[in-house]
């Protein structure tokens, strides 16, 4: 009688203390299954790091740059509609940019500045960054360059490769707006961070595909 009374009070207490025991360790992840629906990953890779809008004066993007880790995505739009791209990086540090149709350009690094060039590698334009300057020209010696001058940052004054002025990005508190030459506003710009980059759109001397392609990576190197 006492072999059975032990035995009853002996599983139930056992069969408690393994339940207990199963509660205080973690669960284990079987490889290719799904996590709990509370739990998160360690980090979220393609999420958006920054991005910049430059709109007309009816608020409508004409330019939207965004970056993510490595890559750079440019999305314009000019009068036969909206146009994506994407630049990946390749290990020998370029830059390569394609669209849906195939290969657009590509961009090669440099010690003070960077070169955009058309996919078999001939030179579109050369960007120099030098002192409170951001020269870019159409030739490998920088000969009479567009300048983006930032002698008085935040706001960048744009010149031709005559000195002329194309007009200038202005802050005016929480507003920033490109204006022409004679103070018309053209653009406004949203931005994640401050950057001269949009300012290249006033040089409508360069096809927009390709203005395009430089603020993505003025903006991605942080100018």
């Amino acid at each position: 009688m006492k072999t059975v009374i032990a035995r009853s009070v002996f599983f139930p207490l056992l069969i408690l203390a393994l339940a207990c025991k199963r509660e205080d360790v973690a669960p284990v992840q079987v490889p290719g299954s799904r996590p709990a629906a509370n739990s998160r990953p360690a980090s979220e890779p393609g999420q958006p790091d920054q991005s910049l809008t430059v709109m007309d004066t009816s608020e409508k993007a004409v330019l939207t740059v965004t970056t993510s880790g490595s890559s750079v995505t440019i999305e314009y739009t000019d009068t036969s509609g909206t146009h994506q791209m994407t630049g990946s990086s390749r290990d020998s540090g370029k830059r390569k940019y394609e669209s849906a149709s195939g290969a657009v350009a590509e961009v090669k690094p440099g010690d003070d500045g960077f070169k955009v060039r058309t996919p078999d590698g001939k030179l579109l334009w050369k960007v120099k960054f030098k002192e409170e300057k951001i020269k870019v020209s159409d030739n490998e010696e920088n000969n009479n360059p567009f300048v983006l001058s930032l002698k008085h940052a935040p706001r960048v004054e744009v010149l031709d490769s005559s000195e002329h002025s194309l007009g200038e990005l202005r802050v005016d508190g929480s507003t920033t707006s490109l204006r022409d030459a004679s103070g018309g506003e053209r653009f406004r710009v949203k931005s994640a961070k401050t950057s001269a980059a949009s300012a290249i759109m006033l040089v409508e001397q360069i096809p927009l595909a390709q203005r395009a392609i430089i603020a993505g990576e003025l903006y991605a190197r942080g100018k």
